[in-house]
């Protein structure tokens, strides 16, 4: 397989290492910063031609497979060209910023001939797959989950987009924590309404984007509660439960524990920082595996829907002060 990746910040090295894994080939990066751009092909020891534009690269270089690796903001719009060329995506969360782009997206990728996924990497981890196997077989009665991480001043000082809403879409909410929520949405399914409040805790003259959120999603005869948090001091392995009528199931970090017997995962180490896990590697080589085969993805956009609508839906629930209906976002 022939890709290219489009930006080359913090991620891409991660990135590159699975694409290696798996013997694809790195055919074109682009970067409007150059500079950046061939600092990642010689620190990965990658061979190809550097662009700054995006389309010019996909234009001449006609991939099997484009990476967007880009600010939030310009997933969708990357993700939207790339389809109409019918050149497959694989793109980093979270899948858009907005409920407009979001249906115009699944409406690109009905049209095109190539496909979409999605980097719900964590989906990927042996703690989380046995969770959601687990949840599937079982009763739900509730579950809860929780983010506690710390990003600081310096961290939105790193990125002239990160902190504001036109650019991230949000903060702690579609960003750091969405990766959990997504878990919880992918194991219970598509919520019947959500209530949110979110709020800006310990950075309000730094961003303009909430560092801080609470959720309930409400599902027919029980409720799930998830809390997410950039403002702690320090950061921690996330949490999900899930109570069931055969026990009540936990992941923390790596680690799965059902009714208080653990279970450790079994994933190979992470590259990158430890809150990003392992999962990359499994997602893209999966990834690749599929379109070699013919086959839907298996992190396609189709299945990601549910938690982009919850997301959506928890930003209007707070900005109304009441709850929100998931059937009033149509799609």
């Amino acid at each position: 397989m022939r890709v290219c990746i489009i930006g080359t910040g913090a991620i891409s090295g991660v990135h590159a290492s699975a694409l290696k894994s798996i013997n694809a080939q790195i055919a074109a990066v682009c970067d409007v910063d150059a500079k950046k751009a061939y600092d990642f092909i010689r620190n990965n020891d990658i061979d190809c031609p550097v662009y700054e534009d995006y389309k010019e690269m996909l234009s001449k270089t006609r991939p099997d497979a484009v990476h967007i690796l880009t600010p939030h903001y310009l997933h969708a719009e990357m993700a939207l060209f790339a389809l109409s060329e019918n050149i497959n995506v694989l793109s980093e969360k979270p899948v858009c910023i907005n409920f407009d782009q979001l249906k115009a997206l699944l409406n690109a990728a009905k049209q095109s001939k190539a496909q979409y996924g999605v980097c719900f990497q964590n989906r990927y981890l042996s703690a989380n797959r046995k969770a959601y196997d687990f949840v599937s077989k079982s009763k739900v009665f509730g579950a809860d989950g929780a983010v506690v991480w710390s990003r600081d001043a310096k961290y939105y000082a790193s990125g002239e987009w990160r902190g504001k809403w036109a650019t991230e879409g949000g903060g702690v909410l579609i960003n750091q924590s969405i990766h959990t929520l997504d878990l919880m949405v992918h194991a219970l399914g598509r919520p019947v309404k959500v209530s949110a409040s979110i709020k800006n805790v310990h950075l309000r003259d730094v961003i303009e984007v909430e560092d801080s959120a609470e959720l309930l999603l409400y599902y027919p005869g029980f409720t799930a509660k998830f809390t997410a948090t950039t403002a702690a001091k320090g950061s921690y392995p996330v949490v999900t439960n899930f109570y069931t009528d055969a026990g009540i199931a936990e992941t923390r970090g790596d680690e799965f524990t059902l009714s208080g017997e653990k279970s450790g995962g079994d994933d190979a180490g992470h590259i990158g920082k430890a809150e990003w896990g392992a999962g990359h590697a499994m997602l893209i080589e999966d990834y690749y595996s599929c379109l070699a085969a013919g086959k839907p993805v298996n992190c396609g956009i189709d299945g990601c829907v549910d938690t982009m609508l919850t997301v959506f839906a928890a930003y209007l629930s707070a900005r109304r002060g009441q709850p929100v209906f998931l059937e009033e976002l149509s799609l």
